[in-house]
């Protein structure tokens, strides 16, 4: 991992100095990681110089608006700029959230130029969800909430090399 940029740190409404919950992670190879997508953060991604188009991952927490309702803008933004991407889009988060994604986007008359996959998490299960991606390994667990609620932990894998013991 190279950097974690806070977009929102808000909980449950935006302040006028910041936005509700979003956190994107960077790797070297240049791809991005969403852990949740609030309202607003597309203006976030504006105030920045990171770029919707490198996001690879997509992590949902829960489906509290403040960490979901920013989901359905952002993809359909990325659609009209993504032209005719080839690459997978991965979205993970709890239950429901392909129903929240597949109704919002039908309502809206909203189709998604570039291919997606959602992978539902149900609660009380731990998930071993990726590995190998962008040097790191991906697990989800369930953690207490009001509603059902994963915490994500990215492991790095260990880099060749050995640190200089005492001289």
């Amino acid at each position: 991992m190279k950097s974690i940029y806070f977009l929102g740190t808000s909980a449950g409404t935006p302040t006028k100095h910041r936005n509700v919950t979003s956190h994107a992670l960077t790797f070297q190879s240049g791809k991005l990681w969403l852990l949740d997508c609030g309202e607003g953060t597309q203006h976030q991604f504006l105030k920045s110089t990171l770029r919707p188009a490198k996001i690879a991952v997509i992590l949902i927490t829960h489906l509290h608006g403040d960490h979901s309702f920013g989901l359905p803008g952002l993809l359909a933004s990325m659609s009209l700029l993504a032209g005719n991407s080839t690459t997978t889009l991965k979205i993970f988060g709890p239950q429901g959230l392909s129903q929240l994604l597949s109704t919002n986007l039908s309502l809206s008359s909203t189709f998604i130029t570039f291919p997606y996959s959602v992978t539902e998490l149900l609660p009380n299960t731990s998930y071993p969800l990726l590995d190998s991606l962008d040097d790191c390994n991906l697990s989800a667990y369930p953690i207490t909430h009001k509603v059902p609620c994963f915490g994500y932990i990215i492991q790095e894998h260990d880099k060749p090399g050995s640190l200089a013991g005492k001289k």
